[in-house]
């Protein structure tokens, strides 16, 4: 990955299929960033149309890889100081109609792809 310092990062933001690509700049708030995110997801008709910044939370997983576990992105940080990477993949999550967080959900297609079957092929 390229040094953030040194490049127009950008991220990519997922949840279950849906990847989303943002460039940004270093010195940009990560609020920022997620209100580019919440004006894409309102593109895309259904579950997203109506949800708003605060029902959006960015989370990040864990240095060592683990899928089960994510650390909160601070939205009040810059993108340059945020610690992220340039191309760094960053799930998203929507709050429910009761106030809590959905459970992060992402496909990853690049591990077995082998045992996807495509039909009609």
């Amino acid at each position: 990955m390229s040094d953030i310092r040194t490049t127009r990062p950008y991220f990519r933001f997922k949840r279950g299929t849906l990847t989303l690509f943002i460039e940004t700049t270093k010195g940009e708030k990560l609020a920022a960033v997620k209100s580019q995110l919440v004006e894409l997801l309102h593109r895309h008709e259904g579950e997203y149309e109506g949800i708003t910044d605060d029902q959006v939370k960015l989370l990040v997983g864990t240095p060592d890889g683990s899928a089960q576990q994510y650390t909160e992105v601070a939205d009040k940080v810059s993108v340059g100081k945020s610690g992220l990477a340039d191309n760094q993949e960053i799930y998203f999550v929507l709050m429910s109609d009761d106030g809590s967080w959905e459970d992060p959900h992402v496909v990853d297609f690049s591990e077995g792809i082998a045992e996807i079957e495509i039909g009609g092929i």
